[in-house]
């Protein structure tokens, strides 16, 4: 598990923009934040203690589309072309990768972890739960 401070800087490969909107997310209770990621960046299969409520503002999808990714279920996140979410939470804020080695947080560098992920291909959408229950065909946001 990774601590939200550790989270800010390591949890997530390297390429996305992070910002918190509302509250510290190391705080307990209500916390929003929102994340841009480029062109085929992935966040590997994890799970977090508390419910995601995660709205689409930009991306694949239709803008405003909603997801709510209930307390330890099993997602991941994917876009092939480019997307803003922003997540709304209860803190503090804990994510537990699925597959210990897909830990960024463990990684020697981001540069190392980006590597390694190079020509793979994200999970099917049929294999994630937030997808199958928001009856999304393709695996990007």
């Amino acid at each position: 598990m990774v601590s939200p401070r550790e989270t800010v800087g390591s949890l997530f490969p390297a390429g996305a923009q992070r910002a918190v909107i509302d509250r510290d997310p190391g705080a307990k209770g209500p916390v929003t934040v929102r994340f841009k990621m480029p062109a085929g960046y992935g966040i590997p299969p994890h799970w977090h203690p508390t419910d995601e409520h995660i709205t689409v503002l930009s991306g694949t999808l239709k803008a405003g589309g909603y997801v709510v990714a209930p307390a330890n279920m099993q997602h991941y996140a994917w876009t092939a072309t480019g997307a803003t979410i922003q997540v709304h939470m209860t803190g503090p804020f804990a994510i537990t990768c699925v597959n210990p080695a897909d830990d960024p947080s463990k990684a020697r560098s981001h540069s190392d972890l980006r590597r390694a992920g190079e020509g793979a291909s994200p999970p099917a959408p049929a294999s994630c739960p937030i997808h199958r229950s928001a009856g999304i065909e393709r695996s990007d946001l």
